[in-house]
């Protein structure tokens, strides 16, 4: 128990040291709002998809496919809960509030920080269901979390982004 406690505080405690150099070096001007977007593109659109790929490296199983079913199952029911609470704890504000805590409730930093911690506490073979996550998580982000972040603002879905999209282009590629 206290080793996975452990390795959980270290995994969290590396990712907030990575984000105060982020945060020292902004204060110092040393990295400008251009260089932010770029490392931001460098992380979403090449290292996300590599994770992914990474975590389905591990050794084929029989009853592989079947657990990945469940865990894709499990994240979208995991979503829908928690647009469900978001709904019930929101109902209240104003429009414009609503949308972003709606938002903030369902959408979490889980391939930064998800997969890291999978990894050190479950193991590598355990990664391969952060990754089922992602994919789930990238199709609520850019459908309902995009309706939700831009009431009134004449924002459309775009099927474009909900099946390509760093997550799913990295389960595509790690699939076969």
């Amino acid at each position: 128990m206290t080793g996975s406690l452990w390795q959980v505080a270290s995994q969290v405690l590396t990712l907030f040291l990575l984000m105060g150099v982020g945060f020292a070096m902004t204060k110092r001007r040393l990295l400008n709002e251009e260089g932010r977007r770029q490392m931001t593109t460098l992380v979403m659109d090449i290292v996300t998809p590599c994770v992914i790929i990474n975590a389905f490296t591990s050794n084929f199983e029989s009853g592989l496919p079947g657990k990945l079913l469940i865990g894709f199952a499990a994240a979208i029911l995991a979503h829908v809960i928690g647009i469900a609470v978001s709904v019930l704890l929101f109902h209240r504000q104003t429009p414009e509030d609503r949308g972003v805590l709606r938002f903030s409730v369902i959408y979490s930093n889980c391939g930064y920080m998800g997969l890291p911690l999978i990894n050190a506490v479950l193991g590598s073979g355990a990664l391969i269901y952060g990754a089922a996550y992602i994919a789930v998580f990238n199709a609520f982000l850019w459908t309902h979390g995009l309706l939700s972040m831009s009431k009134g603002k004449g924002q459309r879905l775009s099927l474009v982004k909900v099946f390509v999209n760093p997550g799913t282009i990295g389960i595509a590629a790690a699939l076969p």
